[in-house]
C-alpha cells in the first residue's frame, strides 16, 4: 500500500473540502490517513476511490452520515444504482460512435481535435441540441470512466477545460437581442462546488435564448 496523496490532493481531485475530510475522520472514522515525515496527512488509492464514490452520492442528495461509513463495495453498489439511468440514457443515443470517438480523444489528450470536433457539432446541430445530444452525455461517460479508474484525473480535467472553452466560444458567437431589454438571469453554483461545467451548459441555453446572464461561483 502506497500513501501518496496529501489532503490537498484529495480536495483537488474530489472537490471535498479539507475541513470536511477532517470532520469525517473524527466523526465517522473515515478517511483514515497516515502521517508522513512532516506529520501531514497522506492517503492511498483505495481511500481516494472511496472518497470519489462518496462525493458522487453526496451530489445526488445522500447524507454524509449514511454514506461516509459505507464500505467500498456498498458504495459501488449505491453509485451503480443512482448512475444506471444516466448510463442507460447515454447508451440509448444514436450517436454512440461519435461519443466513443470523443472519449478516445479525451483519453489521448488530443485537446485540439476535441475542441474542433465539438465546435463542428455545435455548428451543425445548434448549441442547445449539441449540449443535450452530445456534450452532456459525453460528460456522463467521462465521469463514469473517471470514477471507475478507467480515466485519469488529468484526462477528466482536460475534458472539462475543453468543454468550458467550447461553450464560452459558442456563447460569444450568439447574436445579441435586437430590440428591447433582454431578460436577466442569475446563475450560481452551490457553496464549495468547484465543477461549473453544468452551470455553463445552462448559461449556454439562456445565451441562445437571448438572455443577459450573471454568474456567481461560490468557493
Amino acid at each position: 500500500m502506497t500513501w501518496i496523496y496529501t489532503i490537498s490532493d484529495i480536495e483537488r481531485d474530489t472537490g471535498i473540502a479539507k475541513d470536511r475530510l477532517r470532520v469525517w475522520e473524527r466523526r465517522y472514522g473515515f478517511p483514515l490517513p497516515q502521517r508522513d515525515e512532516t506529520q501531514e496527512r497522506v492517503y492511498d488509492d483505495d481511500q481516494l476511490l472511496r472518497l470519489r464514490l462518496i462525493k458522487r452520492l453526496l451530489d445526488v442528495g445522500m447524507r454524509a452520515g449514511r454514506v461516509v461509513p459505507m464500505s467500498l463495495d456498498a458504495l459501488q453498489r449505491e453509485v451503480e444504482a443512482v448512475t444506471t439511468p444516466v448510463v442507460a440514457r447515454v447508451a440509448a443515443q444514436e450517436d454512440q460512435a461519435l461519443l466513443a470517438h470523443l472519449v478516445s480523444l479525451v483519453k489521448a489528450t488530443n485537446r485540439r481535435a476535441l475542441h474542433q470536433t465539438l465546435m463542428q457539432i455545435i455548428a451543425e446541430r445548434g448549441l442547445s441540441d449539441a449540449i443535450e445530444e452530445v456534450i452532456a452525455p459525453l460528460g456522463a461517460q467521462v465521469g463514469e470512466f473517471w470514477l471507475s479508474g478507467q480515466m485519469a484525473i488529468y484526462q477528466e480535467h482536460l475534458f472539462t477545460a475543453v468543454v468550458k472553452s467550447v461553450l464560452i466560444q459558442a456563447m460569444e458567437q450568439q447574436p445579441l437581442q435586437a430590440n428591447g431589454k433582454p431578460p436577466r438571469v442569475l446563475l450560481a453554483t452551490l457553496a464549495t462546488e468547484r465543477h461549473e461545467v453544468g452551470l455553463l451548459m445552462a448559461e449556454s441555453m439562456f445565451a441562445q435564448a437571448g438572455c443577459e446572464r450573471l454568474l456567481k461561483f461560490q468557493f
